[in-house]
């Protein structure tokens, strides 16, 4: 007797990998590593204007103390 897979299960087999693989997939470097104040986080990423801090959807970026900080 043959195994049928329902699309069901077979929805619900993707739908566990995306949420198992997705905080692999998170870019580690953009995460804060210390915080400035609850909505702000400065970087690794050395600047010498807000000009040199690259692009972030969603964030405003400054460059403060030579390091690019993200609102």
């Amino acid at each position: 007797m043959k195994m049928r897979i329902h699309m069901a299960q077979i929805i619900m087999f993707f739908y566990a990998l995306i949420i198992f693989l997705s905080p692999f997939l998170v870019d580690r470097r953009s995460f804060p590593s210390s915080f400035v104040s609850p909505k702000s986080y400065t970087s690794e990423i050395p600047c010498k204007a807000t000009r040199d801090c690259p692009y972030e959807l969603y964030y405003e970026t400054k460059c403060v103390d030579s390091l690019c900080t993200y609102w």
